[in-house]
């Protein structure tokens, strides 16, 4: 369709952190939360002597009509 992401990557992970599901994302998108995501883990087991393993997050950006209209915004 429409999809303003050119060449959309789907994310399943991080390295050694899971997700609850995989998400689309831009390349900047998934640079930069792999770079979160591992930056993350390393500080929570530098602090909490235990490494972030998952993460669980409710969706992302899904490059389709809102409601699968026709006509509208995306989502």
């Amino acid at each position: 369709g429409h999809c303003p992401l050119s060449h959309p990557l789907r994310v399943q992970k991080f390295g050694p952190v899971s997700l609850s599901s995989s998400f689309l994302a831009s390349c900047p998108m998934a640079v930069a939360s792999t770079m979160y995501a591992l930056r993350s883990r390393e500080q929570t087991a530098r602090e909490l002597h235990s490494p972030l393993v998952r993460i669980t997050h409710v969706g992302s950006y899904a490059c389709r009509n809102i409601y699968h209209r026709a006509q509208g915004r995306l989502s």
